[in-house]
This record gives structure tokens, C-alpha cells and sequence, in this order.
């Protein structure tokens, strides 16, 4: 079995980086903590990531590029891939609506292209980048997805919600087979999709959560059912609370020899 940890909303510690200017990108709290579960357990760790803030006023743009080396140094366990925009786009959720919905395809294309150039710079790129992203709200019409798969160093695959929500452009059909079988290779896009098993932040017995979700995988037949999909969001990331979810992942992950893996890896 293998472990994938993630991060939505990713914004703020890239923000500190640039207003503090530490000696090392690990100087940074947030940054510290992801090092040291990938030191003391061999997690690997994906942070997705906003362009700006809602307000627009601070964007990735400003983020040095001083920390590229450590960066890419890194990039073997810490990677990061867009997430949206802003807090408030909406790329065509049927669950939420904001008044930023967006289902264009240059625009699409454009928000992506601008996420990736950005965190290229900061990061080196290449092995920095995740191409198997979670999109906020879970959204993205048929457009969007096709703009993103199009767009320079593009989409290889998208994760997908963690409950019963209708994800991005399926149906209904495609749902229900997704949510039974943990992964959907959809045809007409040629997209895959794996299914989020956890969001950490809602669980109050993380562990019996794991190994239900466990059992249910070794009951199933395809491959991509041999990663655990588990995130929260750089946002709550001030609590202790989930700090100690994150190491519980990862002492769970140990203990019982799973492997941490990016799920583009697994494609």
C-alpha cells in the first residue's frame, strides 16, 4: 500500500517566505514541519496552490526566486501544482457557486499556465511540479479540464472529493463508478481520476478511518486503489491538531510499510 499527503489552499507560507526572507526555505514554520515528517518518516508531501489572494493584492508574483535551489534540491518529496486562482473562482462546481464562476477556456488555460510559470520560477520546475492536482471546490467543466490538460506542462490527472459530491464534468455514472472503484480513466478527455480517501480536518478517529479505507482497497481489483489519498489545507495548519493528523498519517504509514507515492507516479 502506498500514501500520498497533500495540501490545499496553499498560499500564506509562500507569502512568509517572501516577507521574511529566512536563510532557508525550512527556516519557515510550515515548511519545517513538511520536512521533518519526510525526514523522520519518508513522507512526500504535494501543496496546491492559489495564484493570489482573494483580494488580488498579493500574488505568487512576488515570491523570490532565491529559494529555487533548495527547492528543486527537494523536489524528490515536495512539490507543488495549481489549485486555482483565487479562494473565490469556481471552475463550474455543482455543489458551490460563487460569482466567479468560470467556464472559459482561455481563462481556464491562462490561470493554470500563470500558477505553473510562477511556481517554475520559485521552484526550478521539472520534479517540482505536480501535474495530478485537486482543484478547489473540486471544480472544472468539460472546457476547463480540456484547457488544462492543453495547457505548457498540463494536467495528467485530477484527484477527486473525498464525499459523495459530483466532481468537475462527470455523471452520474461516472460518480457512482469512481466512488465504488477509487480511480475513473474517462474517455472522452482521456483524463484519469483518482478519488480523495480523506480530509483530515473532519475525521474524529483518524485511525479507524485509515483502516477502513484500507479494507476497502484490498477488497478492490485496480491499481491506483493501492494509494491512500489524504489531505487538509494550509490553512489549519496552526492547529495542533492537525499537525498531530499529519504525524499520525505517517506513523501509521510506517508501522504498517506503506510506501509514499505521488499519484502521477502511479499512472
Amino acid at each position: 500500500m502506498k500514501m500520498h499527503l497533500s495540501l490545499d489552499d496553499f498560499f500564506q507560507p509562500l507569502m512568509e517566505l517572501t516577507d521574511d526572507r529566512p536563510a532557508s526555505v525550512f527556516d519557515q514554520p510550515e515548511f519545517a514541519f513538511l520536512k521533518k515528517l519526510h525526514e523522520e518518516y519518508g513522507a512526500v508531501i504535494s501543496c496546491y496552490c492559489f495564484l493570489e489572494d482573494e483580494t488580488g493584492s498579493r500574488s505568487l508574483c512576488e515570491v523570490p526566486d532565491c529559494y529555487r535551489e533548495e527547492f528543486a534540491a527537494n523536489g524528490d518529496w515536495l512539490r507543488f501544482g495549481f489549485h486555482a486562482r483565487n479562494k473565490k473562482v469556481n471552475y463550474g462546481s455543482t455543489l458551490f457557486h460563487t460569482e466567479d464562476t468560470c467556464d472559459d477556456y482561455e481563462q481556464a488555460k491562462a490561470d493554470y499556465e500563470h500558477v505553473i510559470r510562477e511556481l517554475g520560477r520559485i521552484t526550478g520546475g521539472g520534479r517540482c511540479l505536480d501535474r495530478m492536482p485537486r482543484i478547489h471546490f473540486y471544480s472544472g467543466t468539460e472546457t476547463d479540464c480540456r484547457a488544462w490538460m492543453e495547457a505548457q506542462c498540463g494536467v495528467l490527472g485530477l484527484l477527486s472529493a473525498e464525499d459523495q459530491r459530483l466532481c468537475y464534468y462527470h455523471t452520474e455514472d461516472q460518480r457512482r463508478k469512481l466512488i465504488q472503484e477509487g480511480i475513473l480513466r474517462e474517455e472522452k478527455l482521456g483524463l484519469t481520476f483518482c478519488r480523495t480517501d480523506l480530509r483530515l480536518e473532519s475525521e474524529k478517529d483518524l485511525e479507524a478511518s485509515i483502516q477502513t479505507c484500507v479494507e476497502q482497497k484490498q477488497c478492490r481489483e485496480t491499481g491506483q486503489n493501492e494509494l491512500l489519498v489524504l489531505f487538509t489545507h494550509a490553512t489549519l495548519m496552526e492547529k495542533e491538531e492537525i499537525l498531530e493528523k499529519l504525524r499520525f498519517c505517517c506513523r501509521f504509514a510506517r508501522e504498517n510499510e506503506f510506501v509514499f507515492a505521488f499519484p502521477e507516479e502511479l499512472l
